[in-house]
């Protein structure tokens, strides 16, 4: 039924010249006709037509739709700090780190998923900050479930979307803090509440693969990075941007009740026997 079908579609792309040509064959006829057409094609043609094909059908692909509703993500990252010694968001001072993701796809709009990431993070106070000498070097580990709102439907190739994840930090941080002419040395480790929020933009490559890149901010509720004893009274001053740019491979093989190689979803007769022509 798959070939028959993408047969059948070859005059749409060729033009009413094409059309004409065929008007005045039978249709019992038709099918075997392009078929001797189809084997006689040379191997380089045929690779030129394949390319072809890919770039003029890839916008009606994707990663993650709901024929294959589970995609794992590996991706690189960076950290960036603002707290009580300064700031190094969007200053091009990064620290870097990995992580993957596990995610399901429930709708058109939304998909959950688990996801880590453990990175570095570090910064030092410049010359003329108050706390000047203070500076600390923490290792990041975060673990959140995500909900993820798409923001375009799932046949368009670039695919905005939102994501809301709550989880866990966990800080292990170590470096000196220099105040009132004392310096002293800490060592901290400790697990906090964080709220992760980020926004991003997936590409689909192939039918299995996509491209994303994603920022958002991580604010680990009452964190101390820096261990300073002077805190903002709303406890939001030691948090971190991620960054984030990766892969995404769809997991598993899309239902195909006929096994001609065309998803149920996509086929149009998809309990077609095989040898029947449509």
């Amino acid at each position: 039924a798959a070939a028959v079908s993408s047969m059948a579609a070859l005059p749409l792309c060729l033009g009413s010249g094409y059309n004409a040509l065929l008007a005045g064959v039978p249709p019992g006829r038709l099918n075997p006709i392009l078929r001797s057409m189809h084997t006689r094609f040379s191997l380089p043609k045929a690779l030129m037509l394949g390319a072809a094909a890919w770039a003029l059908t890839a916008p009606a692909t994707q990663a993650q739709t709901s024929d294959r509703r589970t995609a794992l993500s590996i991706y690189g990252s960076s950290l960036q700090y603002k707290g009580n010694l300064g700031s190094n968001f969007y200053n091009g001072n990064l620290e870097f780190g990995a992580g993957f993701s596990i995610d399901r796809y429930l709708s058109r709009g939304l998909d959950l998923g688990f996801q880590f990431n453990y990175g570095d993070l570090k910064f030092t106070a410049p010359n003329s900050a108050p706390y000047f000498g203070t500076g600390f070097d923490a290792n990041v580990a975060t673990a959140n479930l995500a909900l993820k709102f798409k923001l375009l439907k799932e046949t368009s190739f670039i695919q905005p979307y939102l994501l809301l994840a709550p989880g866990v930090a966990i800080t292990s941080s170590d470096g000196v803090v220099n105040q009132n002419n004392r310096r002293q040395a800490f060592d901290n480790s400790d697990t906090y509440f964080d709220l992760h929020g980020a926004a991003g933009i997936k590409f689909r490559l192939s039918d299995g693969v996509g491209l994303f890149v994603q920022t958002g901010q991580h604010w680990p509720v009452g964190a101390n990075f820096d261990n300073l004893q002077n805190r903002d009274d709303n406890s939001w001053d030691d948090r971190f941007l991620q960054h984030s740019a990766g892969l995404t491979f769809a997991l598993g093989k899309a239902k195909d009740e006929d096994n001609d190689g065309v998803s149920d979803r996509k086929d149009k007769c998809p309990g077609t026997p095989a040898g029947v022509a449509v």
